[in-house]
């Protein structure tokens, strides 16, 4: 079987509209038969997430970040990090799609 990690925050209004979005995802996953492991609201946080990831590494095929960040940090409810350089060998050998509600350096160059 395989599985797919999600994470979707929702405590403001950019992952409002990004938890409502991936719920499009997570139907799309269950229709080709994926295990969806939907870490939601305010338990996207760093414990739950490396919970997950030791957990299951070997199982999960796909991991979605939902929320904010910066080019070195996926943040999770509230912006707590979830995966910076202390702990981003998690994701070692995993595909990861990283959707960044704001990306702040690239805003400042323009």
């Amino acid at each position: 079987m395989s599985y797919i990690f999600i994470t979707r925050p929702k405590f403001d209004e950019t992952t409002s509209y990004l938890y409502a979005w991936s719920s499009l995802i997570i139907d799309e996953f269950k229709k080709s038969n994926f295990k969806v492991i939907d870490l939601k609201k305010s338990k996207v946080n760093r414990k739950n997430v490396e919970k997950v990831l030791k957990k299951m590494k070997e199982k999960i095929s796909f991991i979605i970040f939902n929320g904010h960040g910066t080019p070195t940090e996926i943040c999770g409810h509230n912006n707590e990090p979830l995966i910076n350089t202390k702990n981003k060998d998690l994701l070692k050998s995993k595909l990861c799609i990283r959707y960044l509600a704001i990306l702040e350096k690239s805003w400042e160059k323009k």
